[in-house]
């Protein structure tokens, strides 16, 4: 019978935790029906954030205004979403889809909105540049 192998350990790895925040709550949408800007440029930065912003008031009433919109340039089809802490979420997650709410003619795949996980990656933007902030609406 040959040897028993021993097989090496993987190390433990401690994640960092943040604190959830106490004015603030945060979503990710998912591939967004609006069109991202990709360049920065000031007048289509401004279009995707009234369209977000008008979504999400149309969706969650005229109490819940987005705060700030973040997104990745270039690299991410979703953007995270800051909205009042007051605001109750769990009616707008899971799947949208823009023919349902929107008569453009055109199908395009569905917006996923989910909860960000804040504990694990903390402040949208505080990702050492990775996330910058689109607009505060």
């Amino acid at each position: 019978m040959p040897p028993k192998l021993k097989l090496p350990k993987a190390p433990k790895v401690k994640l960092k935790e943040y604190n959830e925040p106490d004015d603030a709550k945060y979503v990710v949408v998912a591939e967004p029906w609006a069109d991202l800007p990709s360049n920065g440029d000031n007048r289509k930065v401004q279009s995707f954030s009234n369209n977000v912003g008008g979504w999400f008031e149309k969706m969650l009433g005229p109490g819940a205004r987005v705060s700030a919109i973040f997104h990745m340039l270039d690299k991410r089809r979703h953007v995270i979403v800051e909205l009042p802490y007051n605001v109750d979420v769990r009616s707008i997650l899971g799947a949208h889809y823009t023919e349902r709410f929107m008569k453009t003619g055109l199908i395009k795949p569905p917006t996923f909105i989910y909860e960000y996980n804040y504990k694990r990656f903390g402040h949208p933007g505080n990702k050492l540049g990775d996330y910058f902030c689109l607009a505060n609406v």
